[in-house]
């Protein structure tokens, strides 16, 4: 689709894949990011368009419609029920400066980085080396307009991507 007929897109939570909501051809597809591949498409029938999608927290569901709503139950990617993941944004929403906390599985270079939904780099709040574990790293959101915005935790083999809510 054109990114003119684009209604919609957000990372699936462990940003292996991308959903995009094509509002014109009434469609939405998922794309494997490390491959580049359509993965999935769903056609909308009756042909409505979609306005906004979304991940499930567990990343099990990938919601969205327009004037109805829509519920896909994510195939691709298992959930470990042992799996106990901390990694979490707070206080949000946030007016002012936020904690982000997450668990490394091994020791890396990681890097943390503010983005818009649309993808574009806000700001980079972290490069550098950490140990495995947890760790909580604070930043400020000073300067930084009210809205929806994606903390993505990235190294070689871990990457994770919180959504954030500033609210001035």
């Amino acid at each position: 689709g054109s990114a003119g007929g684009i209604s919609g897109s957000v990372f699936s939570p462990d940003s292996k894949y991308l959903a995009v909501a094509y509002e014109y051809a009434k469609v939405l597809k998922i794309w494997d990011i490390q491959t580049g591949q359509n993965v999935y498409s769903y056609i909308e029938k009756p042909a409505r368009y979609f306005n906004a999608i979304d991940w499930s927290n567990d990343n099990q569901y990938i919601v969205g419609g327009a004037t109805k709503l829509f519920l896909y139950k994510n195939k691709m990617v298992g959930v470990n029920e042992g799996d106990k993941s901390f990694d979490i944004l707070y206080p949000n929403p946030t007016n002012h400066s936020i904690t982000i906390q997450f668990n490394l599985p091994k020791s890396e270079i990681v890097s943390v980085n503010l983005l818009s939904l649309d993808g574009k780099l806000i700001r980079n709040i972290f490069d550098g080396f950490l140990d495995l574990g947890e760790h909580k790293i604070q930043t400020a959101t000073s300067g930084i307009s009210s809205g929806n915005y994606f903390i993505v935790i990235h190294s070689d083999t871990f990457s994770k991507t919180l959504k954030l809510i500033i609210e001035k």
